[in-house]
């Protein structure tokens, strides 16, 4: 009788897959339920959701991938009147508010590193959310937020 288990993805010296069959799974249900197959690498930690029959690993059902990323819960920008001096202002003042997280993040050894930037529709400063995107190099991220 099978039965699912939850197994860890772990590595030997950081380098070396400690299960090769473990991992091959993993790369075959990326390959086939994901957009793209990531490197397994990057995230603290992974586990594939596995059918299991005695020890053999018979089917992947899914997989879970945890990393630490730094949040930005806040960054608002008040939506600036119709004029040249307000939107220069608007822009010199986004351009200081994220050179300041950047540097601020680079000094505590995050340079390159991804981070999370909340962005609400809801909010009035949505109408320059276009012009954030563009300028802050901001990605689509599709996360929810929950509590554990």
């Amino acid at each position: 009788m099978s039965e699912l288990k939850v197994l860890p993805l772990l590595w030997r010296d950081g380098s070396e897959e400690a299960n090769p069959e473990l991992h091959r799974l993993a790369r075959i249900f990326a390959e086939e339920n994901l957009s793209q197959v990531p490197d397994f690498k990057q995230f603290m930690r992974t586990w594939l959701l596995v059918e299991t029959e005695k020890d053999a690993l018979i089917e992947t059902w899914g997989v879970m991938s945890l990393k630490m990323i730094v949040d930005t819960p806040l960054f608002h920008m008040r939506t600036p009147e119709k004029n040249r001096e307000a939107i220069a202002k608007f822009s010199e003042g986004y351009k200081l508010l994220s050179e300041r997280g950047r540097v601020y993040l680079a000094d505590q050894g995050l340079a390159g590193q991804e981070i999370m930037v909340h962005v609400s529709e809801e909010s009035d400063g949505a109408t320059m959310l276009k012009y954030l995107t563009k300028r802050l190099g901001l990605r689509p991220s599709h996360r929810m937020l929950m509590e554990v």
